[in-house]
């Protein structure tokens, strides 16, 4: 299944891997995006797997490791990423993109 990041995921992804970077170095950036790149191959076999989201109605939440969670929507054809959240972060502030 084709996997689709709308533009707030992408930059989502490119905050996180700058902070992570400027706080942990490399090693943690390559280990984050293991765990997202994994979360994603799983996602394509399985793309109901996750539970809906209370926080996104109509999307589902993958949880990608215990600091992160993707939120995505199933189309027949495609995963459409619509963000990538901080699992700590206020859950009023997440929009829809």
């Amino acid at each position: 299944m084709k996997v689709v990041w709308s533009p707030e995921s992408r930059l989502d992804l490119l905050k996180t891997t700058e902070f992570a970077r400027n706080q942990w170095g490399a090693k943690i950036v390559k280990r984050y995006k293991s765990d997202l790149d994994k979360a994603i191959e799983r996602l394509q076999m399985y793309p109901f797997m996750c539970p809906e989201s209370d926080l996104l109605p109509g999307s589902r939440r993958c949880l990608v490791n215990y600091q992160r969670s993707l939120f995505y929507e199933v189309s027949k054809e495609e995963i459409n990423i619509l963000r990538i959240f901080p699992n700590k972060m206020d859950p009023d502030s997440l929009q829809i993109p």
